[in-house]
C-alpha cells in the first residue's frame, strides 16, 4: 500500500508508475484520493480548533469560578463543543476508512 504522504508530495511518481504498468483506470483514484485527503486535512483542522477552544473555555470558566462569578454564557458555549467535535471526529474517521481503501487499490511503485 501506497503512503498517503508519498501521494501528498509527490503524485507525479505514483502517476507515473501506473501509467508504467499499464493501469490507466487506477488514475482517476489518484484524483479522488487527493480530494478526500484535502477534505480530512480541513476536518482535522476544525476539529484541532475546536479541541483548543474547548481548552480555551475551560481555563476562562476556572478563572471565572475562582473570581465567584458565574461564567453562564461560557458554559453553555462549552455544552457545545463536544457534539460538534463528535460530529467532525465522525466525518475524519469515515474519510480516513475511504482513504485507506482506496490506497490499497493503488499498485506499489516500482
Amino acid at each position: 500500500m501506497i503512503d498517503i504522504r508519498l501521494l501528498r508530495e509527490h503524485p507525479e511518481e505514483v502517476i507515473a508508475t501506473i501509467k508504467r504498468k499499464g493501469l490507466t483506470e487506477k488514475l482517476a483514484l489518484v484524483e479522488k484520493i487527493k480530494e478526500l485527503d484535502a477534505t480530512w486535512r480541513k476536518h482535522k483542522a476544525e476539529g484541532d480548533t475546536l479541541r483548543a477552544e474547548r481548552n480555551k473555555i475551560s481555563k476562562e470558566v476556572s478563572e471565572a469560578m475562582k473570581a465567584k462569578k458565574k461564567p453562564d454564557a461560557l458554559l453553555k458555549k462549552a455544552k457545545e463543543i463536544p457534539q460538534k467535535l463528535e460530529e467532525v471526529e465522525s466525518t475524519c474517521t469515515k474519510l480516513e476508512k475511504q482513504i485507506e481503501t482506496l490506497l490499497r487499490d493503488l499498485p506499489n511503485l516500482i
